[in-house]
């Protein structure tokens, strides 16, 4: 079974027309969703993602190709990413830190003040 997390992080899509700036939305062991301004990269062309990590701000690149696009209300849009590179032990490790990363972010927002105590000792 395939990791899939959701993430909000600060990326880079580098295709056919240069850098564009992005958001990754979810990070999984084989692709990624990120969300992007203006036209998309077409489908079967290769990219390069430079997801920013939302807690050290360290850069992890991974190479892939666009699976589909999804033409948002907004203007954005939201593309689909295979990865390539992804088997590599290296950047498996970084994605599946990015994914933990945003996980704790999210606990860590939401759990309630004084929730950190022990209880009932």
């Amino acid at each position: 079974r395939r990791r899939r997390g959701s993430v909000r992080a600060a990326a880079e899509v580098v295709g056919y027309g240069g850098p564009t700036s992005a958001k990754a939305k979810d990070i999984s062991d084989s692709g990624a969703r990120v969300s992007i301004e203006g036209r998309p990269v077409p489908i079967g062309d290769p990219v390069d993602l430079k997801i920013l990590h939302p807690r050290t701000g360290e850069e992890v690149r991974v190479s892939g190709r666009v699976v589909r696009y999804v033409a948002c209300e907004d203007g954005m849009y939201d593309m689909a990413v295979e990865f390539e590179d992804a088997d590599e032990p290296t950047t498996c490790a970084k994605l599946g830190d990015l994914r933990a990363a945003a996980h704790a972010r999210r606990h860590v927002r939401h759990q309630p003040e004084g929730a950190d105590a022990p209880r009932g000792f």
